[in-house]
């Protein structure tokens, strides 16, 4: 009776494995620094309106390993309702004079100029061994209605050695809303 109940338990947790594991891939990894640039602050955004589209730049990538990293995707893990996420995207550090923290079509100066420099996708991206390299990656993100809840985390997928891994790391978007949602004017 015994084995019998150890065998169902048996294949109940293989059978749950694969539930566990949904959107991972590769294993996990630990060549990004848990705590860099970024990943300690919440980064909010104030009087943002329906239809406004947001950037808010993800932990840096610092490679604290001896051997470099390719960064293969990037993804928030937590979009609640009210963000609709557009893609991710790089900056230099030199084009925006460091880490551009956040930024927003409606309160910038210069609209097009981060979306303009920022073409370049993450896929790709190389990290040499010990650096946090010359680009940094940004969630682009369109309020479609007061958001429920901030962006949370992000998991990294990056080769390393022919290997591919992925990493989780923290990192909190908020964007607050004053009065009651509008469009964008």
């Amino acid at each position: 009776m015994r084995r019998a109940a150890r065998g169902i338990l048996t294949i109940g947790l293989i059978a749950s494995l694969p539930a566990c594991t949904t959107g991972l891939v590769g294993r996990q990894g630990s060549a990004l620094a848990a705590g860099g640039l970024q990943s300690q602050a919440i980064l909010t955004l104030t009087e943002v309106k329906v239809g406004d589209e947001v950037l808010f730049a993800l932990p840096a990538f610092d490679n604290r390993t001896g051997d470099a990293v390719t960064i293969e995707s990037v993804r928030v893990l937590k979009v609640p309702t009210g963000f609709e996420v557009l893609g991710y995207r790089t900056l230099k550090y030199t084009q925006t004079d460091g880490m551009m923290l956040d930024w927003d079509s409606r309160t910038s100066k210069d609209p097009s100029r981060p979306l303009a420099t920022s073409e370049r996708g993450v896929k790709g991206l190389v990290v040499p061994a010990k650096s946090v390299g010359e680009r940094y990656a940004l969630v682009h993100a369109r309020v479609t209605a007061r958001p429920a809840e901030a962006l949370e985390n992000v998991e990294v997928v990056y080769e390393q050695r022919g290997t591919t891994y992925h990493q989780e790391m923290v990192g909190t978007w908020r964007v607050t809303m004053v009065g009651e949602p509008h469009t964008a004017s």
